[in-house]
């Protein structure tokens, strides 16, 4: 049994999310792929979770406009993957 959106987004640690979305973005080559790595494996072992994170980084009005932008384009890409042709 699946729970209910609204209580998966209470599950989702945001500010790890925030977290995430910053060190993708880091200049420092090291932190960098450390991030890409957890998103990698994350993507692969908790889609669901994941894809909650980046709503609630979306919808975080405290969040700076750069990590939002990040998680949408992000979030585009996890619900497009290899679906693209689904809609040509």
């Amino acid at each position: 049994h699946t729970p209910p959106a609204a209580a998966m987004a209470a599950q989702v640690d945001k500010a790890k999310f925030l977290e995430l979305l910053g060190a993708l973005g880091n200049p420092d080559n090291s932190t960098r792929q450390k991030a890409e790595t957890w998103y990698q494996q994350a993507k692969q072992a908790e889609p669901d979770s994941l894809l909650i994170g980046l709503l609630a980084v979306l919808a975080a009005t405290e969040a700076q406009e750069s990590i939002r932008r990040h998680a949408g384009v992000l979030l585009r890409q996890l619900v497009t993957s290899g679906h693209e042709k689904d809609f040509v």
